[in-house]
């Protein structure tokens, strides 16, 4: 819970920061317009990695597998700065999630003595999309073209817990990973003005250029982490480090408020 207030806490303020510079920017130069957005969206994650290290504990007896890190929707605020009507510079703070869940049932019947290893892929990203765009329809729709370098704080929860029916009971583990990766996103947008405001509907494909290992947040390493002696997770068969992967597809669609000429 704390980790999602975090991330409204953090998101909002970043909006607020971006709507303040954005007018300062107008009224200090007399020219220019600013674009606010925000934007739901679909995204997918590669997490390969991730992936294996969840398959290492499927051979365990009775395993079902409920998720393995599937799409997801994830939330957008971005503020974009037009220096002419073609070319823009500008900040986006986006927050998304994505999870694979193994469940093990040892006895049949209303009792269920069931452990559950859940990995849970939190993160903020944020990105400097940077952008050229041609008016279309009469000059009343827009496309634009774009590149968005991206930086993702993502958080990782390995998460291990037994239940005999309704009851929560040992063993109970939980253990926490951070990384910090990169990307370059493609991406393509058209928008329709009415009057101070757009809607828009964008796409891109995000391509993680590098990537950190997920590292141990600084909690005890207990009885069944897979993390190595410097508190990087690894794969329990390879001994290999883990790496998250949000490279994936993205679709979005919001509504921004254009301020300027």
């Amino acid at each position: 819970m704390g980790s999602y207030i975090t991330s409204f806490w953090f998101m909002k303020n970043l909006h607020i920061g971006i709507f303040i510079l954005a007018s300062s920017a107008i009224s200090s130069t007399g020219w220019g317009q600013v674009r606010l957005s925000i934007a739901a969206g679909y995204g997918s994650y590669a997490m390969a990695e991730v992936r294996d290290h969840q398959t290492v504990y499927k051979s365990m007896p009775n395993a079902q597998t409920v998720s393995s890190f599937p799409a997801n929707w994830y939330y957008a605020l971005t503020g974009e700065y037009y220096f002419t009507s073609r070319f823009c510079i500008g900040i986006s703070a986006t927050y998304g999630s994505t999870s694979g869940k193994i469940d093990y049932g040892s006895y049949p019947g209303r009792l269920t003595d069931q452990l559950t290893i859940e990995h849970r892929i939190e993160y903020i990203a944020i990105g400097l999309p940077v952008g050229t765009k041609r008016l279309i329809a009469n000059e009343k729709m827009g496309l634009q073209f774009g590149l968005q370098p991206t930086v993702f704080f993502g958080n990782l929860d390995w998460e291990w817990v037994n239940k005999f029916g309704v009851l929560v009971h040992y063993p109970y583990f939980t253990e926490e990973f951070k990384c910090l990766n990169i990307g370059l996103q493609p991406l393509i947008r058209l928008d329709k003005t009415v009057a101070q405001f757009q809607v828009f509907i964008q796409g891109g494909y995000n391509i993680d250029v590098y990537k950190s290992k997920l590292e141990n947040k600084g909690i005890d390493i207990q009885v069944h982490s897979s993390a190595d002696a410097q508190g990087h997770l690894t794969n329990p068969l390879t001994e290999d480090a883990v790496h998250a992967d949000f490279s994936g597809l993205r679709i979005e669609a919001g509504v921004a408020f254009v301020i300027g000429k």
